[in-house]
């Protein structure tokens, strides 16, 4: 962070005051930062009024973590002369490390307001605005700035990064190849371009880009976490683990080090480590609200008093971020829930997702027509093309379903079986659909009419393509995605063998599970009670054309059923799939395999049924919700 920091000499500047500078500057520039400050030191001790002097050691402050003694600096230099561009930036940065965006982001704007209309100035508040959770205000930053200078590459990737969190996965790509066409070198936009492909799945080249990273910026800290990551998805807990510990052994104190190490021994089964690093990140990083948030998804574990008061205290800073604002309300709900104080709880699930709603606003008609697309595009592909003696070599699975429907369940028993392989959520058929644009010119599901018998030989060896050799060996593979029931006639067109295992769950009690939790942006359904339902109607109407189209090939299986007659629905899952019914299905919380699901804790307990009817509990709050699925099911019943 080098903060703004063009040195303008004047003429009533003493020389000794001038050298002081300039050998103080020279040193700042250099890394210096100890010789820098002697330097600026002298200055302030000789002209107590120099705001040079001010505002550079002010910076030195806050480059060191000295951020309440910069903001003291900066100020009074401010006070010597308020239309200091530079100044007012630097205080910007100041309050941006203290975690204060609101007063960072006024700083920004008050110095392009006096003249700081640098491109430095610009990509701060771009920063800021992203950080804050607007995104799209940050996008139209980057750009404005770009227009003016299209040859800075720290502004591109910068601008890649807020086109991600927007689910522009295209533009963001674009954003980052344009980084580093300008600058192969810049570590920073070889790590964003790691987390381009992770988002999109392209695992391999993700893996490439952050090593490329970490060779050019060896203590790159958020490549070395991006490569924990992507190796986390991919399900590689050997490589994922040694970087993390890594990392661990070269900052000891990087909080989101800990954090990141906690998500994975969740995952994993090791629900007692998992708590102890979230416990870690928060001493290390008290303000946080991630650690936080994790720690009270675990399942069985019973918050403290401590962590509820530290969630009530960052419940009340005013310039939280949107995603921190939700994720600390979501916590607390849970919280608030084991004390038995329901309104107190439903109110702080409430705030969590209208903070989400604001941001990703749900659109029922543009759902609805994509829901009467799919159905009528997939009728006309039925019997239409041929499957391939690849595919026949191996069982595919499909386990779909609304999110919380008992996807992660079914999918941890049958991953028990010594001749199944679960790929977990691997999010091919979004992929999929995508090739469907570019094979036919015509977006999903509208492009589908188009499809040759080529066409669909080629989506059908890209998706056997991205499967590691490794789950080959096994006979059954599963892809649990549950919104992968959108895209169910595609895949059963794509693979005439595939058999799909429907999961279901009373609605109320699917509705509100989802509701509870922090799901990603993108499923802007969730984040509101009357749009949850809506689009509980859309999924079962989808379902029941699929279950219409192809009988033979799906079964439904009931949450309800699973958790009162484990052994009964075991022998339903095996007769499905033609396979053998093995004890350690009806132990699968014993079973050692990652789970990347919101459910990674609950899979690793017993069969349990308090989730069954707990919408109860909360009937006169949730009545918008009942309102919108009373039409489809009898709430009660189910």
């Amino acid at each position: 962070m080098r903060g703004f920091v063009h040195l303008q000499q004047t003429e009533y500047i003493h020389m000794t005051i001038t050298d002081l500078l300039k050998a103080g500057l020279e040193y700042y520039q250099q890394g210096s930062l100890d010789a820098a400050e002697k330097n600026f030191r002298r200055v302030i001790l000789g002209d107590s009024s120099n705001i040079h002097g001010l505002n550079l050691l002010g910076m030195i402050c806050v480059n060191t973590g000295r951020h309440e003694e910069a903001v003291k600096l900066i100020t009074q230099a401010l006070k010597i002369n308020p239309a200091d561009a530079q100044a007012q930036g630097n205080l910007g940065l100041a309050y941006q490390h203290m975690g204060n965006l609101k007063l960072a982001e006024s700083c920004f704007r008050k110095s392009i307001e006096i003249g700081g209309k640098t491109r430095t100035i610009f990509i701060s508040l771009g920063n800021i605005l992203r950080e804050s959770g607007r995104a799209s205000e940050a996008v139209q930053v980057y750009e404005s700035t770009l227009k003016a200078d299209g040859n800075y590459p720290e502004c591109w990737t910068n601008l890649s990064q807020a086109l991600v969190e927007l689910g522009e996965f295209e533009r963001a790509f674009q954003a980052v190849s344009r980084a580093l066409q300008i600058d192969s070198s810049l570590a920073e936009a070889h790590n964003q371009m790691g987390e381009v492909y992770r988002k999109t799945f392209k695992y391999d080249l993700a893996i490439s880009a952050y090593k490329k990273s970490l060779e050019l910026c060896p203590t790159l800290y958020e490549s070395m976490l991006g490569l924990a990551t992507v190796y986390r998805e991919s399900e590689d807990v050997d490589s994922s683990l040694e970087v993390l510990n890594r990392l661990i052994e070269l900052e000891p104190r990087h909080a989101k080090a800990h954090a990141a190490l906690g998500i994975l021994k969740e995952q994993v089964g090791d629900i007692v480590a998992a708590a102890d690093c979230f416990k870690k990140s928060i001493e290390l990083a008290p303000d946080a609200v991630s650690p936080l948030y994790h720690l009270s998804q675990i399942k069985g574990r019973i918050m403290i008093e401590e962590e509820i008061l530290a969630m009530e205290r960052r419940q009340k800073v005013t310039d939280l971020s949107s995603r921190d604002k939700s994720n600390v309300h979501f916590g607390l709900g849970v919280a608030y829930d084991q004390q038995g104080q329901t309104d107190k709880a439903f109110a702080a699930w409430l705030i969590a997702n209208q903070s989400k709603a604001e941001r990703h606003p749900y659109d029922l008609n543009k759902r609805t027509g994509y829901r009467d697309s799919s159905i009528a595009y997939s009728k006309a592909l039925i019997g239409r093309f041929t499957g391939s003696p690849a595919e026949d070599t191996r069982q595919l699975v499909f386990i779909v379903g609304m999110q919380r429907s008992g996807t992660s369940l079914t999918d941890q028993i049958l991953a028990s079986n010594t001749k199944v392989s679960s790929l977990g959520e691997v999010g091919y058929a979004d992929e999929m659909a995508v090739q469907v644009k570019e094979l036919t010119g015509k977006h999903y599901p509208q492009g589908l009419s188009g499809l040759s018998q080529e066409d669909i030989n080629l989506l059908r060896a890209n998706f056997l393509g991205k499967i590691s050799q490794s789950h080959w060996d096994i006979p059954v593979l599963i892809d649990k995605t549950p919104m992968n029931f959108q895209y169910l006639g595609l895949l059963a067109e794509v693979f005439p063998s595939a058999k799909f295992i429907h999961c279901s769950r009373n609605p109320m009690d699917n509705c509100f599970s989802i509701f509870k939790l922090a799901f990603a942006d993108d499923q802007d359904y969730a984040h509101d009670l009357k749009s949850l339902g809506d689009h509980y109607r859309l999924y079962k109407g989808l379902m029941d054309q699929w279950k219409e189209m192809y009988p033979q090939r799906i079964l439904d299986v009931r949450y309800e059923d699973t958790v009162s007659n484990i052994q009964q629905q075991c022998v339903r899952l095996v007769e499905f799939l033609d396979l053998d019914l093995e004890p350690e299905m009806l132990e699968f919380y014993s079973t050692k395999r990652l789970v990347r699901t919101p459910s990674a804790s609950q899979v690793r307990k017993p069969i349990y049924k308090s989730s069954v009817q707990a919408w109860k509990k909360y009937e006169q709050h949730l009545q918008p919700l009942v309102e919108a699925i009373r039409s489809t099911h009898v709430i009660t019943g189910e």
